[in-house]
């Protein structure tokens, strides 16, 4: 099938200042240069006489080259007409003015236990949903998202099918890659939109990857990862039979909007950062880190990014990527890579003030979440949540298991605003144990079968 373009409205958003910088200095530097080969071959066998005139006459012509494409970049008349994309040679990008209303309904959001891993089910309030990553590559991991997803939602419809609205790949490492496959190859989930990342699948399991038709036609630069869990991904993407458009993860793009009652704004990543792929810490900076707005709530969606994802977060945020009123304050934050000391810098918890935060991790070897972390958390006065559930706020003595998937953890905004949490294993205990306290028999076991499944209504 044809990739999809991410297609933008006519609004126009100055690009952050730096991005100007660089491209003003690449057009100098590449108008000067052409302008110093024109010149040597034009005096090609002059005297040094009319040499030294063309090189005159060359610097001013690059100067005068150089102020027409700075008052086109800018803008300015007589430049103000566009050549190309708005991507292209302007210091404005194009980005979409979209204003939310409060709406009747609720937004669900499942972070569901995968141990050392990221998954998380968004049950939107216009009645789609949205996957976002999938664990690690294990068996167990594979069965306990699906089991979730059939068993602990109301997603199936009357035929027993789930449609997933969209499938979004923060970034290509394989505890948030590992299972996506398992679960968009499964006979009873239909996949139709997936957002990934702009990083070629290259290896002896898929080789064809239609990002590279779609990177050279828009002339961006981008790296190729490897591995055989991200291919896997791809195999089952592409040959998803109800796969209806592939998207690539760049900032400026948006979901839903003012019909919808909700909307996703992407602020991370930029074109630049998909160019060299090779490090850990540039898999993870191109995690998208995605303002949800439902309900005049916010909510900071993260994956993994690392350092330089939130600095150009912050960069965003400070030139009005979107043409919005938010100025970095949150309601909840995704703890970007499990609470990692690379992650959650004081300077982006000084501007988001989260009430709330959600972090996903289980028994591991790097300290996740780390001490320094929770600590700056809780001098921000951020109650926490997380699927290791002895690191959430006041459950310092709660058991682990690495065979249980205990830590499900259910976030809801209702149609006021209001949000609540809790932990699904928790939702089911009361059950049972309202269940225990009533009548025996079959009407009973139904009423807990009900409730068990239906546990957030």
């Amino acid at each position: 099938m044809a990739e999809k373009k991410n297609d933008k409205k006519t609004t126009r958003v100055a690009k952050s200042k730096s991005e100007q910088k660089k491209q003003l200095a690449g057009f100098a530097v590449g108008a000067a240069a052409a302008g110093a080969a024109a010149a040597a071959a034009a005096g090609k066998g002059k005297s040094k006489k009319k040499k030294k005139t063309i090189a005159v006459v060359a610097v001013i012509l690059v100067l005068a080259v150089i102020a027409c494409g700075a008052l086109y970049y800018y803008d300015i008349t007589p430049f103000n007409f566009e050549l190309g994309s708005s991507y292209g040679f302007k210091y404005y990008k194009n980005a979409v003015k979209k204003v939310v209303s409060t709406v009747d309904g609720e937004l669900i959001v499942h972070m569901i236990d995968v141990h050392q891993g990221d998954s998380i089910l968004l049950q939107l309030p216009d009645g789609k949903n949205m996957l976002i990553d999938g664990g690690d590559k294990d068996s167990k991991i594979a069965a306990h998202i699906i089991n979730y997803l059939f068993d602990y939602t109301d997603l199936k419809d009357e035929n027993g099918k789930i449609t997933l609205d969209y499938v979004m790949l923060t970034h290509t490492d394989a505890d948030h890659c590992g299972s996506l496959d398992n679960v968009i190859a499964h006979e009873d989930i239909d996949v139709k939109n997936v957002y990934r990342p702009m990083v070629v699948a290259e290896s002896k399991y898929f080789s064809n990857d239609p990002l590279k038709e779609y990177a050279e036609e828009m002339n961006y630069a981008v790296d190729t990862v490897t591995t055989q869990a991200y291919s896997d991904f791809m195999n089952a993407v592409y040959g998803e039979p109800t796969l209806e458009n592939v998207y690539y993860n760049l900032e400026g793009m948006t979901i839903g909007g003012e019909d919808a009652g909700y909307i996703f704004y992407f602020y991370n990543p930029s074109v630049e950062m998909y160019k060299t792929i090779s490090s850990a810490k540039q898999k993870n900076n191109v995690s998208p880190m995605m303002l949800l707005e439902f309900n005049g709530r916010r909510i900071l969606l993260t994956g993994d990014s690392d350092e330089e994802a939130e600095d150009n977060f912050i960069e965003n945020v400070n030139n009005r990527l979107f043409d919005n009123d938010f100025d970095g304050d949150v309601d909840v934050l995704k703890v970007a890579h499990h609470g990692g000391r690379e992650s959650t810098k004081q300077e982006l918890l000084d501007m988001l003030m989260p009430e709330y935060a959600m972090i996903s991790c289980g028994e591991n070897s790097y300290g996740h979440p780390r001490p320094e972390t929770l600590e700056k958390l809780a001098a921000k006065n951020t109650r926490v949540y997380c699927t290791y559930r002895k690191y959430s706020t006041g459950a310092e003595d709660y058991p682990y298991s690495s065979d249980k998937f205990d830590g499900n953890i259910r976030m809801k905004v209702d149609s006021e605003g209001n949000i609540s949490f809790d932990f699904v294993a928790d939702l089911i205990e009361s059950a049972k144990t309202t269940a225990s306290s009533g009548k025996r028999g079959e009407l009973l076991r139904a009423a807990f079968m009900g409730l068990r499944r239906r546990f957030y209504a």
